[in-house]
């Protein structure tokens, strides 16, 4: 397991046959090297937690090569849905012998880039080096350019949320339930507002008790009430004590 600074991309190998795992990593990293992308493995594993555990720690879009067939708890596809969670817009490529279970990964819902069938190793370099050429010539600052997501899950699935395009978080009149507020609509899901702070940037602030502004997206403060204005006409409340916060913002 390597880490990965912040102008690599990061790649990760799913593969329980161990030769078939060596010789991807060497095929990735031996092109990689020659044509000089700024993609690095950082981890080859044959198990999935082990994927999902080190996607989580990276925190950055990555490419992933993941075998169907996995003799684990979680087989590829269902390893595909927990990376799809962590990493919304991953390239997903499956390297796998099983060419009849392609349209699992349509009723899964993969968005997978490639599909490639172990038959012919020669097939398979000149596959993968398709797929990391598309990838490089797509963006090659990936991990620089990348917009930030907020994570909620709602009644069982999880959304991404660009962080763009939230004006604010609120305290729900229910228990144990915070609303966010984006430009277009509301969403409700469970958390504090303490736990929702430690996953924001700077722009974010604590403006009330119940309350948590993108002060980015305010349009006008209202210090007589003690009220910001967003993009879209909504507002909250600021606290007497955060005022001063609010109104050196701009």
């Amino acid at each position: 397991m390597k880490k990965v600074g912040d102008s690599m991309v990061p790649i990760y190998i799913c593969e329980d046959d161990q030769r078939i795992r060596e010789f991807v990593q060497q095929s990735i990293e031996s092109y990689c090297m020659i044509q000089d992308y700024d993609f690095q493995v950082v981890l080859a594993s044959a198990f999935p937690e082990e994927i999902i555990q080190q996607a989580k720690e990276t925190k950055q879009r990555g490419i992933y090569f993941l075998d169907v067939d996995l003799k684990q708890v979680l087989n590829g596809f269902d390893l595909g849905v927990r990376i799809r969670e962590i990493d919304p817009r991953g390239f997903i490529v499956y390297i796998t012998t099983h060419d009849e279970l392609l349209q699992e990964t349509f009723r899964h819902r993969l968005e997978v880039m490639d599909y490639i069938v172990k038959d012919d190793n020669a097939v398979i370099v000149q596959r993968i080096h398709e797929c990391l050429d598309h990838i490089h010539g797509q963006n090659n600052e990936l991990t620089v350019s990348e917009e930030a997501y907020f994570k909620v899950k709602v009644f069982g699935r999880v959304t991404h949320i660009p962080i763009k395009e939230i004006l604010f978080f609120e305290t729900s009149s229910k228990k144990h339930v915070v609303s966010v507020h984006t430009e277009e609509e509301m969403m409700e899901f469970s958390g504090n507002l303490n736990e929702v702070a430690e996953q924001l940037p700077e722009s974010f602030v604590r403006v009330h008790r119940s309350f948590i502004a993108n002060l980015d997206k305010m349009k006008a403060f209202n210090a007589k009430d003690n009220e910001i204005t967003f993009e879209n006409g909504e507002s909250c409340f600021v606290s007497r004590g955060m005022k001063a916060t609010v109104k050196e913002y701009r």
